[in-house]
């Protein structure tokens, strides 16, 4: 049973992951079309942030779910995983490398593709 869920959270997660990389390539591709090229490297430094954030989160948790014995590691890890996305997005807006508003737009993709993948999945019917 337990193989199972996590069988199951495995492919909901690829097909999050799936959503949010999908739709950070469409707003790369209008962000291009219609702002320009410094806004559409916004725009996909934000998705890629978004996907790399959300591949790093179904990690963590895993392990903290499966392992018993590493788990304040794993705890540190996502410490980790926080700081690397908070300081690199600080270093990013504070050297002007890139625009903010493309940035965020770009981030946008996680909630969206998370929101996206999950209406595509069925609820699992169960038997009593």
């Amino acid at each position: 049973m337990g193989e199972t869920i996590r069988s199951e959270a495995g492919h909901g997660t690829r097909r999050a992951m799936g959503a949010v990389a999908v739709l950070g390539v469409g707003m790369v591709m209008l962000a291009a079309t219609f702002a320009g090229t410094r806004p559409a490297l916004g725009v996909a430094a934000g998705a890629a942030m978004a996907l790399a954030n959300l591949w790093a989160f179904d990690v963590v948790v895993r392990r903290l779910l499966v392992s018993s014995s590493s788990k304040p590691l794993w705890a540190a890890a996502a410490g980790l995983k926080f700081c690397a996305l908070v300081c690199g997005s600080f270093l990013i807006l504070e050297w002007e490398l890139l625009p903010l508003l493309p940035m965020a737009i770009g981030y946008g993709a996680l909630p969206l593709g998370i929101v996206a993948s999950a209406a595509r999945t069925q609820p699992a019917i169960r038997e009593n």
